[in-house]
Parts: C-alpha cells; structure tokens; sequence
C-alpha cells in the first residue's frame, strides 16, 4: 500500500477509466480499475482500497446498487465512495448522497476540483481509520486496566478477609502474640498479650519498643534468661526459638519464636507466649502423684515377695518335721513353685519398670534357685539361656513362671540319673507381628517315658503346665524327640482386655 493511499475507480467508459487512472497515479496513488459493478465488488471483496469513485450510470448492475451491496457488507461499508456521473440532475445528486456516498463529481470535472476532493475524502478516511484503531487500542487497552483493576480489587478483597481472619485468629489466641518488624519495632499484638504481661497499651508503639522490653523486664524473675534470647533470636535471626521462663510472680509461661519471612528473606520475628502455670502444677501433681504410687508398687512388691518368702521358710520348716521323703519332696515343690513367684516380684521391686521384667534375666535367677534346691552340680547339668532383652507383664510372667519351674523340676529330677551329664536350653522370644510369646524348652535327658500320658497327666506337674497354659490361651506342643521337648505359645496381650 502507497504512502497516500489506494483507490478503486469504476467506470464502464475505457476512456474516462483510463484518464482518472492515470490522473491519480501521477499524484502519487495506487489505483486500480474495474469496468462494471461485479468486477469491483470482486477487488473490494479481495483486498478492500480506501476510496472508490463510483460512476453511476453503468450496464448490468448501476452504481446505486454497486454502493448498496458495498454498504451490507462489514468489510466495505466503512470506505468511502464518491459518485461519478455526466448527467446534471439534483434529484440523482441528492439520492446519491442520501444512499451513502460522501461526495458527487460530475463529468467533465476539473483536474484541481477532483484531486482536493480525494484528497479530502481519502484522508478523512484515514483519520478515521487512525482514530478507529486508536479508539480499539485504548478500548483494549481500559479493558486491560480494567481486567487488572477488577482483578486488583478481588486480590485486595482477598486480602482484607486474610488480613481479617488472621487478626481475629490472632485476637482469639488464648497465647500472647508479639510481632516485631526487623528493626526490633513493635508491628502487632493481641489483647491477650498485654493481659500476660501487664503492660499499658499506651507503651505498646513502634517508636516505644524499648518501654515494653523494659516492662517485660521487670516481670522476669531471670533477666539474664530472656536477654540472652533477644540476643540470640534477634529480628534478623533464622532460627527458632522456644524456652519456658519464670515470673517474679510466680507464674510460668512458655514462649516460641518464629522469624518472619517475606520471599525467603527475614523481615522480623513473631513470639508467641503461652501461660502454663496451671500446667506446670498439674504436670508437677502427676509426676508427684506417680512417684507416690511407684513407691507403692514397689513396696507391694516388696510385701507380696517377704510373704511368699515367710510361706516358703514356714514349708521348710514343716517339711523337717516331717519323716516321710514323698511329703518332703512334695513340700519342697510346693517352696520352689512359690519361690518362682516370689521371684517375679523380687524383679519388679528392683526394676525401674514396675509392669515389665526382663524374662531372660528372670529365667536364669531361676535355673541357680532350682539348682541349690535340687543339689544339682551346674559341672553335671549344662544351662543355655536364649532368651535377650524379652519383656513380660507381671500378668504372663507368674503362669510363665509356674510352667518353667516344674519343666526345669521335672529335667533335674529325672532327665539325668545316676548323674548323668547333659544341657538344658530355654528359647524365650516375643514375635512383634503375631503378639505371640514362644517358650521353647528342651532337655537331652533320657525323656518322658512312653506309658506317660501328657494330655490327661496323672502329676501335677504336667497337669500345671497344661493348665497354665490354657489359663495363658496359649498351646502346647510336645516334639517327641531325644530328651523332653515342649513348645509354649501364648499371646502378649489380653485377648479379653483387647476385645473389649
């Protein structure tokens, strides 16, 4: 497209076509021609000019028509059109420009006349134009400001509601809530911090910092304490903060500080006051009221474990009143079955854990007290104990007890005779995912004769063994192999307790 601009002439006469052509090429335009109403609506349509000269009286399709199908159209009727026409008739020159055209010539025209008319014509258009784009520039352009206005104004809407709720979050808070800028000034706190505190609101200004770090100060029992925190956890400090700090006033209150960060960069530091004096009492209470019955359990530990013992020193005495060796011998059983139990609540009364033992070290005080009480050389009789870091409630550990004393009772008195050399090895293990405790118990002894039945025993001792073991809701397996051999299973916790 030229500088000036381009021009559509249309005119069925060759002669005038050409001369008009001509004329405004000369003065810098870019023309182009058609010689009938279809052939220019074709070029309009292909590529709209910026001025049309129009001639009127043409075959086919007249130049009325011509400006009427230009004028439906979006893409043409904005250009404008003046009317060329030979004849001299007011009516046809009104019509004319009361159908759309912008000006009428009439032919013969005069060079200067038709030439300051395009001119005029051409660069209203062009005003036009440039103002049009300039007015849908500056449309585009306030939609924008107003997309980012609205969008601004929804952002800050957004932000008043979090600014909001964080204030009322903050003015809630049953903690006293200090924030300070970078500078050490004060930016926020909550009422509650200055109920903590005691310290008039008047004081609490960003230029009168110093005034409230001097109230908190006369509060403190320990200046030290906090001032070695303001040094630490400066405003300009990363790191957090937490400590618990004493009242000239007797209270407590705990405090975490947090730096304030804006694009990963410190800003200031929030504190947060916690007053936990009543906790602390209660804390201190509990921990009291624990120790006291601590020291209770132990001490019916202690009683429970003295008595077994009277009761085990008064069977002995009674059993050396006595002349038969059968009632000794059942006299003796009954002091070691009653010894395993007071072992139980020796271990307790001497651990730190007053519900847990450790069975493996239970087991082998055990296996020395069986050996004394049977006068059996631990040279003869070989103990193995696998059994490491295994803990038991008091609950399992008494039945377990009772179970390993008449297993090891049964090994000494009879797996052996005639002083017979042999190991007696006690597996004890907990596993995690099944909660299942496992004893496993074997003896290289001669074994448990065949004529035995040991599901419906006709002993005592075998009779406890199963019945403990239900009472456990455990099973026994006995594997008929060299020696005796028993596989106890029992869980680890209270199905009873756990079901309910």
């Amino acid at each position: 497209m030229s500088r000036k601009g381009t021009i559509l002439v249309v005119d069925d006469t060759h002669a005038s076509l050409k001369l008009l052509t001509e004329l405004l090429t000369i003065e810098g335009y870019t023309v182009r021609s058609a010689d009938s109403g279809e052939l220019a609506l074709r070029s309009v349509k292909r590529s709209p000019p910026e001025l049309i000269l129009l001639d009127i009286r043409m075959p086919d399709m007249d130049g009325f028509e011509v400006l009427k199908q230009l004028l439906s159209s979006e893409e043409s009727k904005s250009i404008p059109v003046i009317f060329l026409s030979a004849v001299i008739d007011v009516d046809l020159r009104v019509k004319g420009l009361k159908d759309g055209a912008v000006d009428f010539i009439i032919k013969p025209f005069q060079k200067e006349d038709l030439l300051a008319r395009v001119r005029t014509h051409l660069e209203l258009y062009q005003l036009r134009v440039r103002t049009e784009d300039q007015a849908r520039k500056i449309s585009d352009i306030n939609s924008e400001l107003k997309r980012e206005i609205d969008q601004r104004s929804i952002a800050e809407d957004k932000i008043l509601q979090t600014v909001s709720l964080l204030d009322a979050t903050i003015e809630s808070s049953d903690d006293g809530i200090l924030a300070l800028d970078k500078t050490g000034k004060i930016i926020k706190y909550n009422h509650q911090f200055v109920s903590m505190w005691k310290i008039p609101e008047s004081i609490l200004l960003p230029n009168q910092s110093f005034l409230a770090i001097d109230s908190v100060f006369r509060l403190v029992k320990d200046i030290d304490q906090i001032n070695s925190h303001i040094k630490s956890e400066n405003c300009e400090s990363d790191t957090d903060g937490f400590d618990r700090i004493e009242l000239s006033d007797g209270r407590i209150f705990e405090w975490y500080s947090k730096p304030h960060k804006i694009g990963g960069i410190v800003s200031g530091r929030v504190w947060n006051f916690r007053d936990v004096t009543k906790r602390t009492m209660m804390e201190a209470h509990i921990v009291e009221s624990l120790q006291e019955k601590e020291m209770l359990l132990k001490e019916i530990h202690h009683r429970v474990k003295n008595n077994m013992q009277v009761i085990s020193s008064l069977l002995y005495l009674q059993s050396q009143t006595v002349k038969d060796e059968y009632t000794r011998h059942l006299f003796n059983e009954s002091q070691n079955r009653i010894r395993s139990i007071s072992l139980v609540h020796e271990q307790l009364y001497r651990s730190n854990n007053l519900r847990l033992i450790e069975y493996g070290d239970y087991l082998r005080k055990m296996f020395g007290s069986l050996f004394e009480s049977y006068k059996v050389d631990v040279r003869q009789v070989i103990m193995i104990i696998d059994a490491h870091q295994v803990m038991i409630s008091i609950e399992k550990a008494v039945p377990c007890s009772l179970i390993v004393n008449e297993l090891i009772s049964n090994s000494l008195k009879y797996a052996f005779p005639n002083n017979q050399k042999g190991e007696i090895k006690i597996g004890f293990s907990l596993n995690t995912a099944d909660k299942l405790y496992t004893l496993d118990y074997r003896d290289d002894g001669v074994g448990i004769p065949e004529h035995v039945d040991v599901v419906h025993p006709a002993t005592l001792g075998i009779s406890l063994i199963y019945g403990l073991t239900k009472q456990l809701k455990g099973t026994v397996t006995r594997i008929k192999d060299n020696g005796t051999h028993f596989i106890i299973s029992f869980p680890s916790i209270d199905l009873k307790r756990d079901s309910l």
